[in-house]
């Protein structure tokens, strides 16, 4: 019972940590213009997959078009500008986050099937493995993308207009505390991984393989 807490603290912790993840993946929450400065910048927000621009012109457009209103980041507007929307750090803290939202999805599945108990044993430890390193994977992976975000929004002039008028937004702040979740998640399934591992040697099957190995290597010598 003292173990199966353990597997329940962390699956709850988990369930917070994905929720969390997903909502920042999919808000467009990450960069508002400061008070007063969507004339100044042309943009009314920006996340991972959508931007909202308001009256936003880009020299680099052949067309000149101005953009206003909010678009998915691969929809057809973008076409002309979106080679300078998506630039390497912005195409880096996408696939990053996307990875994090798969494996925290995986992280839950296993965890519920973990703690309905409906695995063999083996199954169950590795399961535990999987978890644990999984969300270990999730915090270092959110890490280093929010930290390349976050260094690059608020530096980059070559990408959008005033980034000194630009902030973080608590879609990215949700993704952090996500990951946060997500360690402490992994701390929980660590510690479970390791009662069943010491409950697994001192149980009956254990002792009874490890004396059958004892007999066999006295006959052999």
């Amino acid at each position: 019972m003292g173990n199966l807490m353990w597997a329940g603290v962390g699956f709850v912790i988990c369930i917070f940590s994905s929720l969390l993840i997903i909502i920042a993946f999919a808000t467009p929450y990450w960069i508002v213009p400061e008070d007063g400065a969507i004339v100044s910048t042309q943009l009314e927000k920006l996340g991972l997959w959508e931007i909202c621009f308001a009256g936003y012109s880009d020299h680099r457009d052949s067309f000149g078009r101005t953009y206003n209103g909010c678009w998915w980041i691969f929809a057809r507007e973008y076409d002309a500008i979106r080679k300078y929307l998506i630039t390497g750090w912005f195409a880096t803290t996408q696939a990053l986050m996307t990875v994090s939202v798969i494996l925290s999805l995986c992280s839950v599945l296993f965890g519920l099937l973990m703690l309905l108990n409906c695995m063999p044993s083996i199954a169950q430890k590795y399961s535990a493995i999987f978890v644990c390193l999984s969300n270990y994977l999730i915090f270092v992976l959110i890490a280093v993308g929010l930290i390349y975000f976050g260094t690059h929004a608020d530096t980059d002039r070559s990408w959008l207009r005033f980034p000194n008028l630009r902030t973080l937004s608590w879609s990215f702040y949700l993704a952090a505390i996500g990951g946060i979740l997500a360690l402490l998640s992994a701390l929980a399934y660590t510690l479970y991984w390791m009662k069943v591992r010491v409950a697994g040697r001192h149980s009956t099957a254990y002792r009874a393989h490890e004396l059958r190995t004892y007999r066999t290597d006295r006959y052999y010598r």
